[in-house]
């Protein structure tokens, strides 16, 4: 950031004020020991997370009240990352940002909201965490919603759209293998017609396992390899208007839960003549 930017950025932080994601503090001496600042840093971190704030922001040099009073250099901020790394184990996305406001000497340090898991450390014996409630720090564990903010904490910035795709891939594969009941890496017709209702455990009349078979073998004759199989349902789903991109993880969880159990179960309900055929209209 240059220093128009981090002007405008501490602008913002006092006009917010103090709170669950800013702690004016007027010197970093106020700390008593890496311990005390690690509660600050722990606090900030994942009370970032639960108001759904990128980045906690400890600025030094501005009093409790929001006045801008200047700070002293802090000597041992060689060590901070060091010490994030080897105690929170994120030190990469933590910054620390000096610059002159109003002929005044400010240090902001940006630290990253806690994602997967909380921003703790062992305090001696113990592990300790905080968060904020307003603008003051609170131990965690003892906090009576722990169980929802643990929660809140690991499930913030994961990617369903990267578990759906990776999930709906293991479905396949792992449809693909139990229909192969020779092993020899292919699927015949027999396997696959047998299969859907003996291995699969699906409801589907024997006509509409051998259209099925038929759309996932181009060649329509012999049988199907692993990577025609899979090509072949995804040019066949690829109709069905699905983009993950577009989607929210809402809508992704629901489509998960309730749209894609099985590409053979899809096409019996897509198949509304039930003529073991799909025409455009029925798949558009």
């Amino acid at each position: 950031m240059n220093e128009k930017e981090l002007k405008k950025l501490l602008e913002n932080l006092l006009k917010k004020g103090e709170c669950e994601y800013v702690e004016f503090k007027k010197n970093y001496n106020l700390f008593k020991d890496k311990f005390d600042f690690f509660e600050y840093y722990s606090a900030l971190s994942n009370s970032a997370t639960l108001v759904g704030e990128d980045f906690g922001y400890l600025v030094f040099g501005v009093d409790d009240e929001g006045n801008v009073c200047g700070t002293v250099v802090n000597k041992d901020e060689k060590n901070l990352k060091i010490q994030i790394s080897n105690y929170f184990g994120n030190s990469h996305d933590f910054e620390i940002f000096k610059f002159e406001y109003k002929e005044k000497n400010i240090t902001i340090y940006k630290i990253p909201c806690a994602k997967g898991k909380l921003a703790q450390y062992k305090n001696k014996k113990d592990l300790v965490a905080w968060y904020r409630v307003g603008s003051h720090n609170d131990n965690l564990y003892e906090s009576p919603d722990l169980d929802k903010i643990v929660k809140k904490i690991a499930l913030f910035g994961f990617d369903w759209r990267r578990v759906l795709m990776e999930f709906h891939f293991l479905i396949l594969e792992q449809a693909f293998r139990k229909l192969d009941s020779n092993g020899d890496g292919l699927i015949s017709e027999r396997e696959f017609v047998e299969g859907v209702g003996g291995v699969l455990k699906l409801t589907m009349p024997v006509s509409h396992a051998r259209e099925v078979f038929r759309r996932l073998n181009p060649d329509k004759n012999g049988p199907v390899q692993y990577h025609t199989f899979m090509s072949s349902i995804e040019s066949l789903t690829s109709q069905w208007k699905f983009d993950a991109n577009k989607m929210s993880n809402e809508d992704l969880l629901a489509y998960l839960s309730t749209k894609r159990k099985n590409i053979f179960i899809e096409f019996n309900s897509m198949d509304r003549d039930q003529d073991s055929r799909l025409s455009k209209d029925e798949v558009t």
